[in-house]
């Protein structure tokens, strides 16, 4: 039994933010490419709120002397992380609707989280557990007990999505269910065909054309039927 099903924001929910992409945002900004090894180490410190974001952009300018532009820390989050992918919003939604509680646990700066909480990309989702409020982020087991706490369920209760295969294998190392978030069509798909029993009492055989409301009528007419 799925009691309740937790969302990475980043590469699930929303098409960017997927791993390594902070170098590549952060390159656009300064006007010159730089490895995310490079910051890796400022990047650790800054998702768990252990840096501030003036302390992290002052150590970003001393690393690339050479960049053509500053960083601003309030042109974030880049565009792209407000991107949805809707169709998985929608199902989260239906899920919702069926008793199945949906919450996000993301590795995020501060200030991006507070961006996307003000733009509405959080709404709905509890708990909402942030590597930069949490103080650890994944794959440390600390955040994913602090999920289960959060929420009040036996972690077999859970299934975690994420596109990070590391993060998944710590879920997994704490008892959660897990799925591979590869792209929209596949996330919404898989789900939809793992919490069937959950939602509707009975398995769906899936049409990757189908929409989350679709297979939600379709669920209901098979309940009907019985």
């Amino acid at each position: 039994m799925t009691a309740a099903v937790l969302f990475d924001y980043g590469g699930v929910l929303t098409p960017s933010g997927t791993a390594g992409s902070h170098a590549a945002m952060l390159s656009a900004q300064l006007g010159v490419p730089i490895a995310a090894e490079s910051i890796e180490d400022l990047h650790r410190d800054f998702r768990v709120d252990a840096i501030s974001a003036g302390a992290f952009v002052a150590a970003v300018h001393a690393r690339v002397p050479e960049r053509r532009r500053d960083l601003d820390e309030h042109t974030w989050p880049w565009p792209g992380l407000l991107r949805r992918h809707q169709r998985i919003y929608d199902l989260a939604f239906r899920l919702r609707k069926h008793g199945i509680r949906t919450g996000i646990l993301s590795n995020v700066w501060l200030p991006i989280a507070r961006s996307l909480a003000r733009a509405g990309s959080y709404d709905g989702f509890d708990p909402l557990v942030l590597s930069c409020e949490a103080g650890c982020a994944k794959p440390d087991p600390a955040i994913y007990h602090l999920a289960l706490e959060r929420l009040g369920l036996a972690a077999g209760d859970v299934l975690f999505v994420d596109d990070q295969p590391r993060h998944l294998a710590a879920a997994a190392g704490v008892g959660m269910q897990t799925l591979l978030a590869t792209g929209e069509a596949q996330v919404v798909r898989d789900l939809a065909t793992r919490l069937a029993l959950d939602m509707f009492g009975a398995p769906l055989e899936h049409d990757p054309h189908e929409t989350p409301f679709d297979l939600d009528r379709r669920g209901t007419s098979l309940r009907e039927a019985e």
